[in-house]
């Protein structure tokens, strides 16, 4: 059988089983439904044949393979501006192999017309062959939706052999502006770009770019206009055996996982290598074999990680990371194998119910991570695995195995009727080798995201040394007097802290101590007054971990927000402004640089005017920024769903700078977290006090399947880069979402009244379930009647206590869909400062607070686990 025979029955048995698969996933131990498994089917997609060796090497096989899932869908693949196009049908479970012209192949460092369109009219499968003699790769294509605007690139290192790293850009329907932050030099259109600079590209709807470099390319940062497909790879690799073609389509950021197991391969006599890739600061706890350690990494670095038989690998990650596994090549017995290169899945993907099958000519096996107390349970066509054994992965409570399906063709089902597990299906053979994530498919009862058992990442705080932020404008900037406030807390005994204003003669020193908060005023001349850049943002340091709210405060008008630590900036945002009454007041949004200069980049949805320059909605508008400057923008339009994308890591506030609904204007604002820290599960209770609606603002990044419950009703929705739609949401019906990708949850509270309290808005974030911790600080305001809104398992409520108390009798109620409940607290008046903790069970807390025309809220402070 040829080689192109081969693929196809590998590419066959992938896609059926990842047709009907719903994927649980892992939040933390949580008990609430998932959406379903977002696998590679659509309608519309594109993609590019990369180099494969040198140009001239070998005789060019390019295939796609396509499989349908409804009778008789009518398929057409075109090449742009090359008049070729053929029509065929998929049928449900068949796989029709179509032959691409060899023109097509990208060569050397260019811009390329001749990109591969694919549209059906019934959701389809495609698997993609790049074959020259001796020199083949497989990648999964990804439908248009799947797509997104933020990449880092992993090129595989081999031996010095002068065969070039590559990756390839394509755009989709929409011309886009391409900027490519290379980690390696590359030569394109006759100019040499260094390592270290920005590559702006401008492609055509349809078009395509591929960078190539003798230098490791992996790091490179890739940020478009719009969504663009990336493919990453090396001409030809070679480690340990002869060199391979090797490439991979990549997922953007706003998709990438916190927890993975990396198996090793029980028949590689070397070592297998490791990528893990951040796209910002990340904190990774890892453990290979006995080894425990943790590393901090930044915004573009790669770390690699050796993988021996000996050592499988534990990663668990305080934000998405980037997990590839390179096959260096081997022997076993007489076979000399090829590299090839894979994509790692995040525990949060694994199912209880895998379709494998072994591929003609080659030995093919299971690679099997299970929990180690579920092992037996783990069948395979019904019967226990034989003639296994299961290694411990140390760290966790999993273990995993290598089971030899035999030689040739052959169809399993392997599966555990209640615990979800990972399989990776590879298969070596004399100079070849193939390998990829399995793809499962889960049982018929209801999903559930399934308790991991991985010992969990620490709650991630708001806790760090080093904040920057700035007070945007409350109000009219002439209406009232300024009281800008920052109560920092303490976690070690004698912290010395520090806040600056940058280029202003302001500088105040304290400590901070364990169960203590300090207020610090702030001078009233640090505050933003419309369109324009602005120097006096405010530093603060501390010589050990601290956490901060900030209060920007004018009569009647009042907002909080908590201040995030530098590590937790990006490099790319959406704004939500809230939207009120006619009243002429401005949407309002402030980009603040950290330690570097930065250039930032921002996609208006709402037209501003910056330096008396008109920007209308739809345009970009490019700032740059000296160290610790801000800019902030307002609007008469609605802002949200305005993109903002910077060359370093900024903070992003944003608000309104008086909003009014239900009753008078009140300013609002909040510190957004970059896309790269958003989440993809989150409940929202509602305010018992409410009379009327409050809203919920859901912004996506990219396309996004939404599941959501409100109270009783289920429904969904599908948003599309820089959407941002709105819920109602009213007293007693919460609100659950569940999305296939990361979104940005924000609670805009219209203003009410309580008895004879008349409250103002306020804005707040609400955090992903993931998020959740044991142990909060809550502070409740001066002048205020403040509350806790809490979320917490149904089950472990009872558990909460505050201030080591517990809460005594309050009303829990179930929210719909999930296994959680929430309640409200009663905090009383004036300023204070809590702790509300349960010993064993991460739960969410909300700070508010309430006053005859004023109101704030946040995200109550999750205290240091570290």
């Amino acid at each position: 059988m040829g080689f192109a025979n081969i693929i196809l029955h590998l590419w066959a048995w992938i896609f059926m089983l990842w047709s009907v698969a719903n994927i649980s996933i892992a939040v933390s131990p949580v008990e609430i439904p998932d959406s379903s498994c977002s696998g590679p089917q659509g309608t519309e997609f594109i993609t590019v044949f990369m180099q494969n060796h040198l140009p001239s090497y070998g005789g060019k096989d390019f295939r796609l393979f396509i499989t349908g899932y409804t009778p008789g869908t009518f398929v057409t693949i075109s090449v742009n501006k090359a008049g070729v196009r053929f029509n065929v049908r998929a049928n449900l479970g068949e796989t029709t192999r179509i032959q691409i012209p060899e023109f097509v192949a990208l060569a050397g460092s260019n811009i390329f017309d001749h990109t591969v369109i694919v549209q059906a009219d019934h959701e389809i499968a495609i698997l993609a062959l790049n074959y020259k003699t001796y020199t083949a790769d497989t990648t999964v294509v990804y439908p248009v939706e799947k797509l997104g605007t933020e990449y880092y690139v992993v090129t595989p290192m081999g031996n010095r052999d002068g065969l070039n790293k590559q990756f390839a850009v394509v755009a989709w329907k929409d011309p886009t502006i391409v900027e490519v932050y290379l980690k390696g030099a590359v030569t394109f259109q006759g100019e040499t770009y260094r390592a270290g600079t920005k590559l702006v590209i401008s492609l055509e709807a349809y078009q395509a770019v591929q960078l190539q470099s003798h230098d490791d390319l992996s790091g490179t940062r890739i940020v478009s206009q719009n969504p663009v497909a990336v493919y990453s790879g090396h001409v030809c690799v070679a480690k340990h055996t002869k060199c391979d073609y090797v490439s991979e389509q990549l997922l953007p950021v706003s998709v990438w996982g916190t927890s993975f197991i990396v198996p090793p391969l029980s028949f590689q006599p070397n070592f297998d290598l490791v990528y893990v890739a951040a796209s910002q600061h990340t904190r990774i706890d890892y453990q290979s074999g006995r080894e425990k350690s943790r590393r901090n990494l930044v915004a573009g670095q790669v770390v690699t990680f050796e993988i021996t038989i000996s050592n499988p690998l534990y990663i668990s990650a305080s934000a998405g990371i980037q997990v590839a596994f390179f096959c260096t090549g081997g022997s076993k017995g007489k076979i000399v194998y090829d590299p090839f290169f894979l994509m790692i899945p995040d525990v949060s993907g694994y199912c209880q119910t895998y379709n494998i099958h072994g591929q003609d000519l080659f030995e093919n096996y299971a690679v099997i991570v299970a929990k180690t107390a579920e092992t037996a349970d783990v069948t395979i066509d019904a019967e226990p695995l034989q003639f296994t054994v299961w290694r411990p992965i140390p760290g966790t409570a999993y273990s995993w195995t290598t089971y030899n399906l035999g030689s040739g063709f052959s169809n399993h089902t392997i599966e555990n009727p209640s615990s979800a597990f990972g399989v990776l299906s590879v298969g070596i053979k004399d100079k070849a080798g193939y390998g990829s994530t399995a793809i499962g498919d889960i049982s018929s009862a209801a999903p559930t995201i399934q308790p991991l058992d991985l010992p969990s990442t620490s709650c991630s705080g708001p806790q760090g040394t080093e904040f920057i932020t700035v007070f945007m404008q409350n109000h009219l900037p002439s209406y009232g007097s300024k009281d800008f406030k920052l109560f920092i807390t303490g976690y070690i005994p004698g912290t010395f802290v520090t806040i600056s204003v940058n280029k202003a003669d302001f500088l105040a020193t304290i400590t901070a101590n364990p169960e203590q908060t300090v207020s610090v005023m702030i001078p009233a001349f640090v505050e933003l007054a419309g369109s324009n850049t602005f120097d006096h943002t405010v530093i603060i340091r501390a010589h050990h971990e601290i956490s901060i709210l900030a209060l920007n405060y004018k009569t009647y008008t009042a907002d909080t927000t908590v201040v995030y630590p530098v590590e937790k900036l990006g490099t790319e945002y959406y704004v939500v402004t809230p939207v009120g009454n006619r009243d002429g007041l401005n949407k309002q949004f402030a980009v603040v640089a950290w330690k570097d200069p930065t250039i930032v980049e921002v996609y208006l949805k709402g037209a501003v005017t910056f330096q008396r320059k008109a920007y209308k909605a739809g345009t970009k508008l490019v700032i740059p920024l000296g160290a610790y400057q801000a800019v902030q923008l307002q609007s008469h339009g609605d802002l949200s769903g305005t993109r903002i994308v910077s060359q370093n890591p900024v903070a992003v506030y944003s608000g309104h700078v008086c909003v009014a609904k239900n009753t008078k204007c009140d300013y609002v604002s909040e510190q957004l977290l970059p896309v790269s820290g958003w989440g993809t599960t989150f409940i929202v209770p509602p305010l018992s006090f409410q009379p009327k609606s409050d809203l919920v603002y859901v912004a996506a990044s990219q396309y996004t399947h939404i599941d959501y419950h409100s109270g009783r009703a289920r429904d969904t929705k599908d948003l599309v880069a820089g959407q941002v739609v709105t819920f109602e949401i009213k007293f007693p019906s919460p609100l659950y979402i569940s999305a296939s990708a990361g979104i940005q949850v924000v609670f805009f509270c219209t203003g009410g009244s309580k008895g004879k309290i008349v409250y103002d808005p306020f804005l707040l974030m609400i955090p992903d379930v993931s998020g959740y911790c044991p142990t909060y600080n809550i502070h409740g305001q001066d002048l205020y009647d403040n509350y806790a809104i809490i979320t917490a398992k149904t089950s472990e409520s009872g558990g909460i206590t505050i201030d080591k108390e517990p809460l005594g009798n309050i009303a829990w109620r179930p929210i719909p869909g999930t296994g959680f409940s929430w309640a409200e607290y009663n905090l009383g008046k004036g300023f204070k400062r809590e702790t509300m903790e349960h010993p064993s069970s991460p739960f969410g807390l909300l700070s508010i607070g309430i006053a005859s025309k004023s109101g704030y809220g946040s995200p109550a402070i999750g205290a240091s686990s570290k």
